[in-house]
């Protein structure tokens, strides 16, 4: 597996990074991973996250909460649930912008 290490943010700031976000390093998941991207550039992927570590970036946390809310999770008590219980079952998948500085999320589940 290669090393990558995305450009600091006033590179990326002045241009987007030429980089494919369709085939970015790599990283384990158990469905289709997916590179996300924020400012127009390929986000800086963080590490897998259990709910607590998540947490403490709220951007991200309701990021995730609305993405879920979109893709069918319109039970608010099942969807606190299944938040609440990342890191067990499912994790998150968390992401930085490289540009301004936002943390993203998506939802990973065996």
């Amino acid at each position: 597996m290669s090393s990558w290490t995305p450009t600091d943010s006033t590179a990326s700031a002045r241009k987007p990074s030429t980089r494919s976000p369709a085939a970015p390093p790599g990283f384990h998941a158990w469905q289709d991973p997916h590179w996300l991207v924020h400012c127009h550039d390929a986000a800086a992927f963080i590490g897998e996250v259990g709910y607590t570590e998540l947490a403490a970036h709220p951007e991200a946390l309701d990021q995730l909460r609305q993405d879920l809310r979109m893709g069918g999770w319109h039970h608010v008590d099942h969807l606190e649930e299944f938040l609440t219980h990342l890191g067990q079952d499912a994790t998150a998948m968390l992401f930085r912008c490289t540009v301004c500085g936002t943390h993203l999320a998506y939802a990973d589940a065996s």
